[in-house]
């Protein structure tokens, strides 16, 4: 009797298999096992760039797996105006601060491991964050960068003391230690948009200040932290706070 193994599968079987693998490390690691597979996932991820292409409505859905850890008996709570960002470097969501539905400002921080889909709290050490939400939380390598945000300290508005901030944070993910950055140069934003470009520049614009919205692009250079901001030619773009 032969003996047969997944690879005796047509390649049409194969590719439907392979279709229910997360789109994440996991199908990496199997274009990885041979040549057969390298091509099955090649023709899967065209398939989906197809599908992604042609979609005209985007609909969320609400993942149904349980999203917590049997070992770590933690719970995420309600939030909005939180800081994510997904981490190639350990195939890894995280996720930092935001505020409650009475805006209070929170400042723990949570890892979503996309193949588990388990969240994890982590304990956080070193120079850690103030409470804030409308940060910006972007992935550099084997570090995190945190930017700017904003808090407000209570509801009552006599006694409410609105706060943005201008400062920078590096988040060491082997450490799970945070390193502040800030220096007087740093603008002050908070709801703005950033990029890391070529894993040394971070690119800042948009946003608020507190005082009026802002359309300024700033340049941050993560090697040494020094600022620039950059003049654009051509039309004035209208950035506005969201």
């Amino acid at each position: 009797m032969t003996e047969a193994s997944i690879d005796s599968l047509p390649m049409l079987v194969l590719e439907h298999i392979f279709h229910f693998v997360r789109p994440y490390r996991s199908l990496d690691s199997a274009r990885c096992v041979n040549s057969q597979w390298r091509d099955v996932v090649d023709d899967c991820v065209r398939h989906m760039k197809r599908r992604f292409s042609a979609c005209t409505h985007l609909t969320w859905h609400s993942i149904g797996e349980k999203l917590y850890s049997e070992s770590f008996s933690a719970y995420i709570s309600e939030r909005g105006g939180h800081a994510a960002r997904y981490s190639r470097s350990d195939n890894c969501m995280y996720m930092f601060g935001g505020c409650t539905a009475r805006y209070v400002p929170l400042a723990d921080m949570w890892r979503l491991n996309m193949d588990s889909l388990e969240w994890q709290r982590i304990i956080q050490q070193g120079e850690i964050p103030p409470a804030r939400s409308l940060c910006t939380l972007l992935d550099c390598g084997d570090l995190l960068v945190l930017f700017g945000g904003y808090a407000k300290s209570s509801n009552n508005p006599i006694n409410q003391n609105v706060q943005f901030f201008g400062d920078l944070y590096f988040f060491l993910k082997n450490e799970q230690r945070w390193i502040n950055l800030t220096n007087e140069s740093t603008p002050t934003l908070a709801s703005h948009g950033a990029v890391i470009l070529k894993n040394r520049f971070m690119v800042v614009t948009g946003g608020s200040t507190g005082e009026d919205f802002s359309d300024d692009v700033y340049i941050c250079d993560l090697a040494n932290q020094s600022w620039s901001i950059v003049y654009c030619a051509g039309w004035a773009l209208i950035f506005s706070s969201k």
